[in-house]
C-alpha cells in the first residue's frame, strides 16, 4: 500500500507576504514624499494704462426704422403679384394689381358727367349774355345768374367725382412709394382682396435694433447716446448705432421689468437681414487712458478703496475710480509697471 503525503502552506506564510508588500508601499510613499514639488508661484499682472468703460447690454432684433402698409383702393380680384416677402424693391416698382374694369367704367361715367355739367354751364353763361327785354329785365337777370351759379356748382361736384374715380382707378395698382424690402404679401394672383393692407414694405434706408434692457440698465440710457451692435452674421465686428428712443413704460415678464430701446445704425451693412438677432451695448461711463487692473486683482474695501497683493504676498491699499466691464481704474497706491497678483484673494 502506498501513502501520499500532502503538504499545506501554513497561514504564517501569507501573513509574511502581506507584511512585505506593506513595507514596500510604505517605503515608496516615503520616497515620493521626500521628492514633493514646490507650489507654483501665484500669477501676476503688470499695471498699465488703458480706457476703462462701464456699459450695459441687451439682445434684440434688427428692424426697419419705418414700414409702409400698402393697400388697394377698392375690392377686386388679383391679376398680378410681382413680389414676395424678402424681395428688395426700388421706388416706383410695380408690386401688384387687381382687375381695373369696374374702376375704369366709373372714370368713364364721371368724365361724361363732367362734360355734361360743363355744357350746361356754357349754355347758362350764353343765356346770361344774350340781350334782355326792357320790361322785367332785373328779374330775368337774377334768374339767369342763379342758373349760372347752379351750373358752376354742378361742374365743381362733377370734377371732384372724376378726381375721386381716377384715384380709385390708380389704386387698382400698387407701386413701391420708396425703396425697401417686402416684409409681407397677403395673397396671390386670382385671390379676392379688399381694401386692408395687402403688402407691408420695410424702409431699409435706415435700420435699427429693437432691444429690451433691464430696468436697472435702462435708467442710464438717453436719446443720442452712442452705442455699438454685434451681429451673429459678422463675428468679430461691431457696428456704430445711436440710441433714438427709450420707452417710457416697461413690460413685465417673469417678474422682470424691461424697457424697449431703439438704436439706429449709423451705416448699416449691405447684407443686413430684417429680423436677425443682435446684441446692443451702450457705454454709460468711460475713463480714458488711466491706470487699470482686472477687477479680480482688486479686493474692494469701500466704495473708492481696495487692496491688492504684491508678488511677495504683502497687501497694499489702493484708490479705485471707475469699476468697469472687467477692469477697475486705479487712482492711487500703484505706479505704471508695478506687478500685483492677478487674484487679490
Amino acid at each position: 500500500m502506498t501513502f501520499r503525503v500532502s503538504r499545506r502552506r501554513g497561514p504564517w506564510l501569507a501573513t509574511a507576504a502581506a507584511v512585505a508588500a506593506l513595507a514596500g508601499v510604505t517605503a515608496g510613499y516615503l520616497l515620493l514624499g521626500n521628492d514633493k514639488e514646490k507650489p507654483a508661484a501665484a500669477p501676476t499682472i503688470q499695471i498699465g494704462r488703458s480706457d476703462v468703460t462701464s456699459s450695459v447690454a441687451a439682445s434684440g432684433k434688427v428692424q426697419p426704422v419705418s414700414t409702409r402698409e400698402l393697400a388697394f383702393s377698392r375690392a377686386g380680384t388679383l391679376t398680378a403679384v410681382n413680389v414676395k416677402a424678402g424681395d428688395t424693391v426700388a421706388a416706383g416698382q410695380a408690386l401688384a394689381a387687381i382687375d381695373p374694369a369696374d374702376a375704369q367704367q366709373a372714370v368713364d361715367e364721371a368724365e361724361d358727367a363732367l362734360a355734361s355739367a360743363k355744357q350746361t354751364l356754357t349754355d347758362a353763361k350764353a343765356a346770361t349774355a344774350s340781350p334782355q327785354p326792357t320790361r322785367g329785365a332785373g328779374s330775368n337777370t337774377s334768374s339767369k345768374g342763379d342758373a349760372v351759379y347752379t351750373a358752376q356748382t354742378n361742374v365743381n361736384k362733377a370734377q371732384l367725382a372724376l378726381d375721386k374715380a381716377r384715384r380709385v382707378l390708380s389704386g387698382t395698382k400698387i407701386a413701391a412709394p420708396v425703396a425697401g424690402k417686402i416684409l409681407k404679401v397677403s395673397g396671390k394672383a386670382g385671390d379676392a382682396v379688399g381694401t386692408s393692407t395687402f403688402i407691408t414694405l420695410g424702409v431699409v434706408e435706415k435700420m435699427m435694433v429693437e432691444a429690451a434692457f433691464a430696468e436697472a440698465d435702462a435708467v442710464n440710457l438717453s436719446v443720442g447716446q452712442p452705442a455699438q451692435v454685434k451681429l451673429a452674421s459678422h463675428p468679430g465686428q461691431t457696428f456704430p448705432v445711436t440710441v433714438t428712443q427709450v420707452a417710457a413704460l416697461g413690460t413685465v415678464s417673469n417678474r422682470l421689468v424691461r424697457y424697449t430701446v431703439l438704436l439706429t445704425f449709423d451705416s448699416p451693412p449691405a447684407d443686413l437681414l430684417i429680423g436677425q438677432s443682435a446684441t446692443a451695448q451702450v457705454v454709460i461711463q468711460r475713463a480714458a487712458d488711466v491706470l487699470s487692473l482686472p477687477q479680480s486683482a482688486v479686493k474692494m474695501t469701500s466704495a473708492d478703496r481696495g487692496e491688492v497683493r504684491l508678488p511677495d504676498g504683502s497687501v497694499r491699499s489702493v484708490g479705485v475710480g471707475l469699476r468697469g466691464d472687467g477692469f477697475a481704474e486705479i487712482t492711487s497706491g500703484l505706479s505704471a509697471g508695478e506687478k500685483v497678483r492677478l487674484n487679490a484673494r
